[in-house]
């Protein structure tokens, strides 16, 4: 049987991530239902705002069903989710992300081929019971933290649950993130299933263009990395070297004054303070541009602007926010975890890798040259159109499910 026979369905949307593979099985002529269950207020979650090809009101295919509190549907969801469940009755493979993993248990994994696609925080955090004290607060009473310590210890006992009935799981490059792989190794543990790693992005859908280097006035630096500076023990490893970010470029203003500098306050409010004060205390407040959280659209028109750009520096890895910039034909300073990506990518790395203020540092000097930035952004354009492109990752998913397809039908 072709894929074009399956009938596939997509709950969660985190970031709308989920879209680029609904839009690849459309292409080869499935059925395709996604549900959209995020208010229109929460832009990233929207599809409108990621894919040009989709404009709001919605298409037939595409369901809005928006969660009108997360809490109800996780306390009560068989009630609040029915109609979900009702859009997918007739689907023959659910991709589940983010809150649809809550769902994902009401799918027989008999009748229905299941895909866990995570997002990131939908296992590592959302799965982890070392992570419930972070989740509660310091600062609630103490029957507060009682109530939410026996619910979170059920939501994510759920969760748990429901992803090890998945036949397919889809996480990032092992190495990438030891707490998650740690986490879908416990979750799993001796249940066979297909093992889909990614690290992916559909440009074409999103609808970027390359820009190459720029003739500003000024040399324009831009990180739209989210801010993370202030860690616990359980997201330590989430860490995004923002302070780094702007101690290095406290450091390069004294050499270059003719710069500046665009943040967006993505973050909780006290790391967005931290941040805030750091640029007070290193005489750069004012260079420096602070953005209110923006559409795709908003910050790529921002990027197009931009001479040297930035993602994380921390302890994390390079995600979208740095590979749009690097396709747009930037360079892109972050910690480029050459411990992962070099084992599967070899030399082709185009980032500028830098995990300290020192390193970073050299970076900016050296892409005060023009030529120099150029030069770099083409080669990072060709590398994320050779590498990341989703295509490969989504002929995966279709073997995978097909593979699968076929032990169900030979075994009925």
């Amino acid at each position: 049987m072709g894929i074009e026979k399956l009938k596939i369905g997509f709950i969660g949307n985190m970031n709308t991530m989920p879209m680029q593979y609904a839009l690849k099985f459309r292409e080869d002529g499935c059925d395709v239902k996604y549900i959209v269950e995020s208010d229109p207020s929460e832009m990233l979650m929207r599809p409108e705002i990621h894919y040009k090809s989709i404009d709001y009101p919605y298409p037939e295919w595409i369901k809005e069903i928006p969660f009108s509190s997360k809490l109800l549907h996780l306390l009560f969801n068989r009630y609040f989710t029915r109609e979900v469940r009702k859009e997918m009755a007739d689907r023959d493979v659910i991709f589940f992300n983010h809150y649809g993993h809550h769902i994902s248990g009401y799918f027989s994994r008999k009748k229905f081929i299941k895909v866990a696609l995570f997002s990131g925080a939908d296992l590592d955090v959302t799965c982890n019971y070392d992570n419930i004290d972070n989740l509660i607060g310091a600062d609630e009473k103490w029957w507060i933290k009682k109530v939410k310590r026996v619910l979170l210890k059920f939501f994510i006992r759920r969760y748990r649950d429901n992803i090890k009935s998945s036949h397919i799981l889809s996480y990032f490059p092992i190495g990438m993130n030891p707490v998650g792989d740690r986490l879908q190794k416990e979750i799993m543990g001796d249940r066979e299933y297909i093992d889909i790693r990614r690290y992916d992005i559909n440009f074409k859908e999103i609808g970027l263009e390359y820009v190459g280097a720029t003739d500003n006035d000024k040399l324009v630096i831009v990180s739209a990395v989210r801010f993370l500076i202030k860690t616990t023990k359980e997201n330590e490893f989430e860490y995004k070297g923002n302070d780094l970010i702007i101690k290095a470029i406290a450091k390069y203003y004294k050499s270059n004054k003719n710069i500046e500098v665009h943040f967006v306050e993505k973050g909780s409010d006290e790391n967005i303070k931290i941040a805030k004060q750091l640029c007070r205390d290193l005489g750069i407040e004012e260079v420096v541009v602070w953005h209110k959280e923006m559409s795709l659209e908003e910050l790529l028109n921002l990027y197009k602007r931009g001479d040297i750009m930035f993602d994380q520096v921390g302890n994390h890895w390079s995600g979208a926010i740095g590979l749009y910039a690097q396709y747009m034909g930037k360079p892109v300073i972050a910690n480029a975890r050459l411990d992962v990506f070099k084992k599967i990518w070899g030399d082709d790395v185009a980032t500028l890798n830098a995990t300290t203020v020192d390193e970073i540092l050299e970076h900016l000097h050296n892409c005060s040259s023009r030529e120099y930035r150029a030069e770099v952004g083409r080669a990072s354009h060709e590398f994320v159109k050779k590498h990341v492109d989703s295509e490969a990752i989504y002929q995966k998913y279709k073997s995978a499910i097909l593979e699968i397809d076929r032990a169900k039908r030979e075994n009925r």
